[in-house]
């Protein structure tokens, strides 16, 4: 209710800034004010969202689904490369991804909070992230490892301290169990330990004088402890979510993943209602980079995109989503754009809503787009790659060898079905970091290594003389094509 409380006047003071900063463009000093003022709505709001997530996280059930928490790292050292580019991000992950089942959405906004606060409280160096493994029996920072039986799960964030006055660093760790006023940074902390109790894990920050760095930490049970709160299985019936936990790529499929992506936050939240209640899962985004994140998290089974999405780089809305994903898109367009519904079409949109639009007909269209995925189309999708003894079934999204279904986290297998896709052919590292995780990872090729090394471990008979993923030295990695093909 604050939260609701707050949007109008912070918008209503945004746009007065606008107006007035465009009222005095010759007026260095009131242009400055302005800046000045925007900035702080966006502080103020920030706090309120951040208010609101503890408020909400209080009383929700977790939404369980495998997280691999790799590509939660990514995409958000991604995004803060391009919002604090003064500043260097190492990455460091393991050869084999760490089992975590938990709340993926909860996970990523606590890894964002640790990390933004690493970036705006650090000295000049490197920012060193790194997820590992915990045994369950490991004391870290004074704090005992927990019981359960499958270990843990870690990730730590190791930045230079930014004042050489023990005082100081005193203060800066004291921010994570009492946040400051006017510490926006701080409160995040407080969420991004919360979500860690909430999964029964725990969150903590140390410094290390005589290396002049700090370091925070998040670790989390690979599976929710039976002291938090019980979770909520996405709706899923207790057979149907026994069946999932068999296959990470089964789990959280109970129903079909919608992801909303519109630029008025209020007509998201009212379609994601609707969607909901008619029995989907719908997430939303409100600008075209949070849809493109969501989008590669969720590998949504449909996605609902305002062509007037805002996007500070210009780019088109429906073109980046198509480039994105394989699943059906539907375009939100105005009614008085015929020409808007002809483009998206054409475009490869899979139909076309105008708005105003009626939810009734809206619900229908995203039925019916979604009827091939219900086995109702007239050409069921049947893609079967072979290579020797490894079978890739694109259909099922299942992989065999010699007969035996392999587990596959969703990374390993986009990185796989791209290079069967391409069969014989050697892609570049560039070309599989576009493919599988975006344009925007197109220089991280050390991601491509990580993942090369675990699928081998997991379909290769001897993974140090690989039969299947070949390797073009300097250039990228091919699918063997099997003999006489």
């Amino acid at each position: 209710m604050g939260r609701a409380q707050l949007d109008a006047p912070l918008d209503a003071i945004a746009r007065a800034m606008t107006l007035f900063a465009a009222q005095v463009d010759q007026n260095a000093s009131a242009r400055q004010v302005a800046r000045a003022v925007r900035a702080d709505v966006e502080r103020v709001r920030a706090v309120a969202q951040t208010l609101e997530r503890l408020v909400a996280l209080e009383g929700a059930s977790l939404r369980l689904a495998e997280v691999e928490v790799s590509d939660l790292l990514m995409a958000t050292l991604a995004r803060w490369k391009s919002r604090a580019p003064r500043q260097t991000f190492e990455l460091a992950l393991p050869g084999h991804e760490p089992t975590l089942l938990g709340d993926a959405a909860l996970i990523e906004q606590a890894i964002e909070g640790l990390i933004g606060w690493a970036a705006a409280h650090s000295g000049p160096g490197d920012i060193r992230v790194s997820l590992r493994p915990a045994p369950p029996a490991e004391q870290v920072g004074g704090a005992a490892g927990g019981d359960d039986a499958g270990g843990e799960v870690s990730v730590t964030i190791r930045c230079p301290l930014a004042s050489a006055e023990g005082a100081e660093n005193e203060r800066l760790l004291d921010c994570f169990s009492q946040p400051r006023p006017g510490d926006a940074c701080a409160l995040e902390l407080t969420l991004a330990r919360a979500i860690a109790e909430r999964h029964g894990g725990r969150a903590w920050a140390e410094a290390t004088p005589e290396e002049a760095a700090i370091t925070l930490a998040l670790t989390l049970p690979s599976s929710p402890t039976e002291s938090a709160p019980p979770a909520e299985p996405l709706a899923a019936t207790p057979d149907e979510l026994d069946a999932a936990m068999g296959d990470p790529l089964a789990l959280a499929r109970a129903r079909h993943s919608i992801v909303v992506a519109h630029g008025d936050a209020r007509m998201a939240r009212y379609l994601r209602a609707n969607l909901d209640a008619a029995g989907y899962t719908a997430k939303t985004a409100t600008t075209l980079s949070a849809a493109l994140r969501l989008i590669e998290l969720e590998e949504p089974d449909l996605a609902l995109v305002d062509l007037a999405l805002p996007d500070e780089e210009g780019r088109d809305p429906l073109a980046s989503a198509l480039a994105r994903t394989t699943a059906p898109i539907v375009a939100l367009g105005q009614s008085d754009d015929p020409a808007a519904c002809v483009d998206a079409l054409d475009a490869g949109a899979a139909d076309f809503i105008a708005q105003p639009l009626s939810v009734e007909e809206a619900l229908a269209r995203v039925r019916r787009a979604l009827r091939p995925l219900r086995g109702q189309a007239s050409e069921p999708r049947q893609r079967i790659f072979t290579c020797g003894g490894l079978m890739i079934d694109d259909a099922q999204r299942l992989v065999t060898i010699d007969g035996a279904p392999t587990q596959l986290s969703k990374t390993e297998y986009r990185l796989l079905r791209a290079l069967a896709q391409n069969l014989g052919k050697t892609l570049s590292h560039e070309a599989l970091l576009t493919q599988v995780w975006g344009p925007a990872y197109s220089k991280e090729i050390e991601f491509v290594w990580v993942y090369i090394r675990r699928l081998r471990r997991k379909i290769e008979p001897d993974p140090a003389r690989p039969r299947y993923i070949l390797t073009a030295p300097g250039v990228g990695y091919r699918l063997a094509a099997p003999a006489g093909q």
